[in-house]
């Protein structure tokens, strides 16, 4: 039977996708935070070089990892309550990064409304950091950004994202400093002071590679977003938790990440590439500087 070719859904399938729970969004959590533990457990144990390495590096990545957990309840796709759905998300994802579910929101739903216009924020912070994002670029040089990333030169992108995270009032800065003095404070009466030391190297070094990887995947040198497939391994490295579904994302940003491939399976029109070929197109780009406006409107 041949299936029938589809651009958007009806009203009834987004109604029904877009249904909410916690469940699925909290065992993810659960599990970026397990592996977190696991990383810091095996350098405490064998405590050589190789083992510090891994531990920047699986941190850095479940770091990014919380991001985008973040990034969902900032949708408003954990729970109907929607205090419920900061608080849980303050607590698990976004204050241990430094920022709140609402200051996230609050740029993130600038990006969505103008996306790749003059009004888009992620523009201006690619536009800010010139000429990393610049078109084309080889993947040689890509992961030139991302070694310099490594060694903290990116310590910049790390202080734009919490000053433009601002949260919808002042006061919110309250329980997210009151986490970190408990955070800092419980491990240093531990005796494990070398742990939010860790943690907080790897947020200006590993966390900004693998954020500038997932970035890549989006919308640079479109007037959209792209639409992708990566193979497993692309997705536990560079966009965990369905991210790298992000044109369905955008189309309908109220269906949660769990749900997201049964929008792709539905709507089977727009053209799907892969990683290696999204590369390519960026080798090949005409030329275009970081940040640029790709929708220009009247």
């Amino acid at each position: 039977m041949t299936n029938i070719i589809r651009d958007k859904l009806s009203t009834k399938e987004i109604k029904e996708l877009s249904q909410k729970s916690v469940w699925n969004w909290f065992k993810d959590v659960v599990l970026d935070w397990t592996i977190i533990i696991i990383a810091f457990l095996f350098f405490y144990t064998w405590g050589n070089i190789l083992s510090f390495l891994l531990l920047m590096l699986v941190t850095g990545n479940r770091q990014h990892a919380l991001t985008v957990l973040g990034h969902e309840a900032s949708h408003y796709t954990l729970s109907s309550n929607k205090k419920f759905n900061d608080f849980i998300s303050d607590l698990t994802a976004f204050w241990p990064l430094g920022i709140t579910t609402s200051g996230y929101r609050n740029v993130h739903i600038k990006h969505h409304s103008y996306t790749n216009t003059e009004k888009d924020p992620e523009l201006a912070h690619r536009a800010s950091r010139s000429p990393q994002w610049d078109l084309p670029i080889s993947l040689p040089r890509i992961f030139k950004y991302c070694l310099e990333d490594l060694l903290g030169f990116s310590y910049k992108d790390y202080i734009i994202i919490v000053t433009f995270s601002k949260p919808n009032k002042k006061r919110e800065y309250i329980p997210l400093t009151l986490f970190h003095m408990v955070f800092n404070g419980l491990f240093v009466l531990l005796g494990l002071w070398w742990i939010p030391m860790v943690w907080y190297a790897c947020l200006i070094t590993s966390f900004l590679m693998f954020f500038r990887m997932r970035t890549f995947l989006e919308h640079l040198g479109s007037d959209g977003t792209h639409r992708l497939y990566l193979n497993w391994i692309e997705r536990q490295i560079i966009a965990p938790h369905n991210i790298w579904y992000h044109w369905e994302h955008h189309s309908y940003p109220t269906v949660p990440y769990y749900k997201l491939p049964k929008v792709r399976e539905k709507l089977n029109k727009k053209l799907i590439i892969s990683l290696r070929d999204l590369l390519q197109i960026y080798k090949n780009s005409k030329p275009i500087i970081s940040g640029e406006v790709m929708i220009k409107k009247n």
